[in-house]
């Protein structure tokens, strides 16, 4: 029997109302728990596209998938989702989270341009709330861009797919040679194959909010290599005129050591930056 099963088993209590996305590795359903009556988000690994890989290559998938798993489950922060249930359907791992209705904020920046500077700081202060409790839970996100964060009805952000998320307890899943993350938001020391840091997601977070103020990424409008060299080498302009444009390039910074120590100073940073600004 394909995943998802028609109707709730023993095994996967949930009935699968709609399939709402996918990813490179991931499908997600939109599914009701009927016993207890909730919403729930079910997202399972596309075994059926790995199907001609190398036994070693699936291995790494379903760590990378279980990973997930355990960086949702560590992290207890209003910003974060709840995970509910992790289980194999049909030979199918598959997690259940909670639902949270809203939109990405690549969906809201396609439809709305750019965002007024208050509301992409108010977004940004949000986000950073969430990785200082991962960062403090010792887990790096290392794929920190808009389409993992979810904006809810009541206007708050939420990072969202921790599928490259690393801890440091996890197993070390990329092999020789390969970059995971979007190169437009990934910092320059994991483009030159150095391991992924809490600096790293402040970089990833301050391309985000560039933008959030500017309408595009820093280095938009060129090729994957000229991108890459530009993550390495280039230095932005800023996404927008005083010191919140200067506060956000302190994100950017190439050097990991330069950039905001924490999360909480960056967060401090662009509050002081923002006051100036009004």
């Amino acid at each position: 029997m394909p995943f998802p099963p028609e109707r709730p088993t023993a095994t996967f209590p949930y009935q699968v109302e709609a399939r709402i996305g996918e990813g490179a590795m991931g499908v997600v359903y939109r599914a009701v728990e009927p016993v207890l009556e909730r919403r729930v988000a079910i997202k399972s690994l596309r075994l059926q596209l790995l199907a001609g890989e190398a036994p070693e290559v699936l291995r790494e998938y379903r760590l990378r998938f279980l990973q997930e798993a355990r960086a949702v489950a560590a992290l207890s922060h209003p910003g974060a989702t709840t995970l509910f249930r992790i289980g194999e359907e049909e030979g199918t791992p598959y997690i259940a989270m909670e639902w949270l209705d809203g939109r990405t904020l690549e969906a809201v920046l396609q439809e709305e341009g750019k965002l007024a500077p208050e509301r992409a700081a108010g977004l940004l202060l949000d986000l950073l709330g969430t990785l200082d409790a991962a960062h403090r839970a010792g887990i790096v996100h290392r794929d920190v861009k808009p389409a993992n964060v979810l904006l809810t009805a009541d206007g708050s952000a939420l990072l969202t797919d921790f599928g490259l998320a690393k801890g440091s307890a996890y197993t070390v899943l990329t092999r020789r040679g390969q970059v995971l993350g979007t190169v437009d938001y990934l910092a320059p020391e994991i483009i030159r194959g150095e391991p992924a840091t809490p600096a790293s997601d402040l970089y990833g977070l301050g391309c985000v909010v560039y933008d959030c103020l500017a309408g595009k990424p820093p280095f938009a409008g060129k090729g994957l290599l000229e991108l890459g060299l530009a993550q390495l080498e280039e230095e932005p302009q800023p996404p927008c005129e005083g010191s919140l444009g200067w506060a956000v390039l302190q994100a950017l910074e190439k050097d990991p050591a330069r950039r905001p120590p924490t999360a909480v100073a960056y967060a401090s940073m662009l509050r002081v930056a923002l006051r100036e600004q009004t």
